[in-house]
């Protein structure tokens, strides 16, 4: 016979070795607390846990204060290296409040009511769905459960859905700064590399770029349905290639304008002095040396702590409806050609 499993540490047993109260145990293992207890109190109970082998039962907590602490993430199939970024940086600060996070992927194959059955087994105490994984019928399906539901970088009100949360950018003032940018250092004619045709976020974005551009007296010379892939970035250059006049592209995201930099170096056309590139996102892939993007960049701190905001008041009043929208801003790169100053 194997030897016997030892037995595990209680609450009450920490709180006699620390010489404090078991609610004092758990408060010095729940993050919400930090600070609200003395340095020597903390001390006393971690030494006490150490010693004793203890680790705080969450699944027993949760049956306490009827809540898990487990936020659901869904995320779509392709995220691209913006949503990977800011997906485990959200990751890591909702973990820093003590909570965790389950992550579901969005298979348009697997069907959404299978989606929706996952994650009420687990009975998350808040949904987060990233833009990424948002179709209309993904935040149609989620919006009649009775979880709080926050959108992460999409409107609610692309969604038709009033009874459910967002945090953004305003991605149309971003597509506006794009085109103002591009027409104020000298381009006219301009071809666009938009993301998912049928998706809200991009026709948005469209829509303010192209607007935009033909209001300053610049040319729409030419558009490519991308799909938010390297390799239709590639493609939409392929068909601009042979275009003439055109001197800049706009793309709807980094990954794209990336696709768009490289077929263009292959085929002898030089960034930025025959054809400048613009990308949207500002990930951390695109600001590489062999791209050095000029890009419009998420005022990406404001949206994690606003997150972290919405999950607080959603959580505690589920009633609540929470929205946040933060101005975007262009970082300047060595993809643009630019009129009366010298190259970054």
């Amino acid at each position: 016979m194997g030897k016997q499993q030892e037995k595990l540490a209680t609450i009450k047993e920490v709180a006699a070795l620390a010489g404090v109260s078991p609610a004092t145990v758990s408060r010095a293992f729940d993050p919400k607390w930090d600070g609200k207890l003395t340095d020597a109190t903390k001390e006393r109970v971690l030494a006490a846990a150490q010693k004793l082998s203890y680790y705080p039962n969450a699944i027993a907590r949760s049956l306490h204060v009827r809540k898990t602490n487990i936020i659901a993430a869904v995320m779509g199939t392709q995220v691209g290296y913006f949503f990977e970024e800011t997906f485990f940086e959200i990751v890591k600060k909702i973990q820093s409040t003590g909570r965790q996070v389950l992550v579901f992927t969005a298979d348009p194959e697997q069907g959404l009511e299978r989606i929706v059955e996952q994650v009420h087994q687990y009975r998350v105490d808040a949904i987060l769905i990233m833009a990424s994984a948002t179709s209309q019928t993904i935040a149609e399906g989620f919006g009649k459960t009775s979880i709080p539901v926050i959108l992460f970088d999409r409107m609610v009100q692309a969604t038709g859905i009033p009874d459910m949360s967002y945090v953004c950018s305003d991605n149309r003032m971003g597509a506006r700064i794009a085109a103002e940018f591009l027409i104020e250092n000298g381009h006219r004619y301009i071809g666009y590399v938009s993301g998912d045709a049928s998706g809200s976020q991009s026709l948005g974005r469209s829509f303010s770029f192209t607007s935009r551009v033909e209001e300053l007296g610049g040319v729409l010379a030419a558009r490519y349905e991308g799909d938010y892939t390297y390799q239709s970035g590639q493609a939409a250059l392929e068909r601009f290639a042979g275009l003439p006049r055109l001197d800049a592209v706009f793309c709807a995201d980094d990954t794209m304008a990336m696709g768009v930099i490289d077929r263009a170096r292959e085929l002898g056309i030089r960034i930025p002095e025959d054809l400048s590139v613009m990308g949207f996102d500002h990930h951390s892939v695109g600001q590489l040396n062999s791209y050095h993007l000029t890009t419009i960049a998420h005022a990406k701190e404001n949206l994690y702590r606003a997150i972290l905001t919405a999950l607080d008041q959603v959580v505690e009043h589920p009633e609540e409806i929470v929205s946040a929208v933060y101005p975007m801003e262009i970082v300047v790169g060595r993809s643009v050609k630019l009129k009366n100053r010298k190259q970054p």
